[in-house]
Order: C-alpha cells, then sequence, then structure tokens
C-alpha cells in the first residue's frame, strides 16, 4: 500500500504513531488560545471605542459651556442695536411728516429711477426722463428712503451680529481642540 493509502486508512495518528485524541486536543487548545485572544480583542476595542465616545462628550460639553454665553452676548447686543434702529426711524419718519415742508411733486422719471434703484436694476433712460408729476411728494420720498436707511442699518447689524458670532465660536473651537489631544 502506499503512503497516501495508509494515511487514509490508518488516519494521520496511525500513521505517525501519535493518537487522534492528541490531535484534539492541540487542536482544542489552539481553538481556545484563538478565541480568547479574540475575546480580549473585542473588549481592548470597546474600550477605545467608550474612551473616544467620552473625549467627544467631553469636548461637545465644552464648546456648549463656551458658545452658549457668546451666542447670548451677540443677540442681546443685536436686539439691543436693531431695537434702537426700529425707533430712531419711527422718530425720524415722525420729524419728517411735521417739519419737513413739501415743495414738489417728484417725476414719475424719479420714481421709476428709485425703484429700479431699489431692485438694484438699471435705469432706463427713457423711463428716468419722464418729466410727468407722480403725485409722490418729496416729503413722502423721503420718508421710504429713511425707511429703507433703517432697514439696510438693521441688516447690516445682523450680518455684523453673525460675524461676531462666527469668529467667537470659531474661537471657542480652537480652545477647546488646543486642550484635547
Amino acid at each position: 500500500m502506499s503512503i497516501i493509502g495508509t494515511l487514509i486508512g490508518k488516519g494521520i495518528g496511525a500513521a505517525s504513531g501519535v493518537s487522534w485524541y492528541k490531535y484534539a486536543a492541540i487542536a482544542i487548545a489552539i481553538g481556545s488560545l484563538c478565541w480568547w485572544s479574540y475575546g480580549k480583542g473585542v473588549a481592548k476595542s470597546n474600550a477605545v471605542i467608550a474612551s473616544y465616545q467620552q473625549k467627544l462628550l467631553t469636548e461637545e460639553n465644552q464648546l456648549s459651556n463656551l458658545v452658549l454665553p457668546i451666542q447670548t452676548k451677540i443677540i442681546t447686543k443685536y436686539v439691543t442695536r436693531t431695537i434702537t434702529i426700529h425707533d430712531n426711524s419711527n422718530t425720524n419718519a415722525s420729524v419728517i411728516q411735521n417739519n419737513v415742508t413739501d415743495k414738489s411733486i417728484l417725476s414719475q422719471g424719479f420714481i421709476a429711477s428709485h425703484n429700479a434703484a431699489v431692485q438694484g436694476q438699471l435705469i432706463n433712460p427713457v423711463d428716468a426722463a419722464n418729466i410727468t408729476p407722480s403725485g409722490v411728494t418729496d416729503v413722502q420720498a423721503l420718508e421710504v428712503v429713511a425707511n429703507n436707511y433703517a432697514i439696510c442699518l438693521a441688516t447690516k447689524e445682523q450680518l455684523i451680529a453673525l460675524q461676531q458670532l462666527d469668529i467667537q465660536i470659531q474661537a471657542a473651537i480652537d480652545k477647546v481642540n488646543k486642550g484635547v489631544k
């Protein structure tokens, strides 16, 4: 019989003189070692993940503690400033209505030019040359212009507040990131 036939017929253990249960014991020992190593790896991975999750929560809490006062301060400043602008606008409208004297009626060309400029469009020269009276007095036009300025100033304050918020939040993020490495 050939060597292969002997191995198949008697088994590897019988051919080498080692019984099968010794192979089984070695296989069980290797399997147990693998299972134990796998368990250790999973435990270590879970510990590392938990550590990073805790680090993330800590950073988020630090950032929240820094950002909330920044937001409150900037929003309070913005609201106060826009209330002032609104109040001034109302006062200015009253002063214009009561103290500025009407001198003339504006032309259709003035109104068309103003409206085009407000909408960010090019002024049509033909429309601008229209001298037909519009029915709008110079005081009424001044009220509209004053109101538009108030809207622009309020928008400006909003943009300033948003820029300050962005800068201060970025500084808070940098502060938190600097402390965590």
